[in-house]
């Protein structure tokens, strides 16, 4: 399928000193399309508090999109992915979670055709 567009998004830095912290960006995209997805880390300085490491990770929170009957449903992404695909997408709420750390996540939305 031949990509109608490309959006790209960046988000932060976010600077964590202490145990876990998430943060969400709910992305809407008008139209209902057919969206693929893509979230890695920009950049990342790691600390540490014994004995716990300093970590970040960008992925995906849930997503919604346009049923057959046209209401909008909800789904919950069940793991860490760092790629989605997303039929008659609504919105991507993507995150950005780290502890200890101060990082720089990036998103890439391709839409097909």
């Amino acid at each position: 399928m031949p990509v109608a567009w490309i959006e790209l998004g960046t988000w932060g830095p976010f600077r964590n000193s202490g145990t876990r912290q998430n943060n969400y960006w709910r992305i809407p995209f008008s139209g209902s399309p057919h969206i693929i997805a893509s979230a890695y880390i920009n950049y990342v300085s790691l600390a540490a508090n014994n004995p716990t490491a300093g970590w970040a990770m960008a992925t995906f929170k849930r997503f919604e999109f346009m049923d057959d009957n046209g209401f909008v449903q909800e789904t919950d992404v069940p793991s860490v992915v760092s790629g989605i695909e997303v039929f008659n997408c609504v919105s991507i709420t993507v995150a950005l979670d780290l502890e200890y750390a101060i990082a720089e996540a990036g998103w890439t939305f391709y839409c097909l055709e």
